[in-house]
């Protein structure tokens, strides 16, 4: 599925979960770190600029806490509409979450490994595989056609990039996305990947 539409793609702000490299829960989460709310307003301020190019006015996040509290302290500064939907949500890796990554090595040795050399090969218990997220955003881009910010996991952001270039699951961590950058998808293209700067882009939307 080539994404035609443009999206523009950032990771939820990192909560304690990141400093104690721990699998979060999909859904409650702990808050968005308060190191992170200095980073808000570069972000917003290449945000309104791009904007001014182009009509984008919406952030969708997925409904875990910390993309909710991520998209609302951007629309806080931005005015953009903000909505959450569970098509933006993580994985669903439920006997992995709350463990540090040290203890899901110990404890799910094998399925560790799969996950990290061959990720598209893994199908978590009683949870979801990658190809399942990719369903989850190919339904998304279907319902919701307008240029947008998309506020989620990192799972989620390896499947707007698979699905945009037709990858293997495979291939996944072949794109990582970092923290307080954004990633543009446009007309089947990649835009930037990973940018701090939206304003250098020469994308004249039609």
């Amino acid at each position: 599925m080539k994404i035609k539409d443009l999206v523009i793609l950032l990771r939820h702000f990192p909560t304690q979960d990141e400093l104690d490299d721990r699998v979060s829960s999909s859904v409650v989460t702990p808050p968005i770190l308060s190191s992170a709310i200095k980073e808000v307003d570069y972000l917003c301020e290449e945000l309104m600029q791009f904007s001014k190019r182009v009509p984008l006015n919406n952030i969708y996040c997925s409904d875990s806490f910390q993309a909710k509290e991520t998209a609302h302290l951007i629309a806080s500064r931005t005015k953009f509409k903000v909505s959450s939907t569970s098509l933006l949500r993580n994985i669903q890796r439920p006997h992995w979450e709350g463990l540090t990554n040290s203890e899901v090595r110990t404890k799910y040795a094998d399925d560790f490994t799969t996950w990290c050399n061959n990720p598209g090969d893994l199908t978590f218990q009683d949870g979801e595989n990658i190809m399942a997220v990719r369903q989850r955003v190919r339904e998304f881009m279907n319902q919701n056609s307008e240029p947008k910010l998309i506020i989620t996991h990192t799972t989620a952001f390896h499947s707007f990039i698979l699905e945009n270039f037709e990858l293997n699951n495979n291939l996944a961590w072949d794109f990582k996305p970092e923290m307080y950058c954004f990633t543009v998808l446009y007309n089947g293209t990649l835009w930037a990947l990973n940018t701090r700067n939206l304003n250098y882009l020469t994308l004249e939307y039609k």
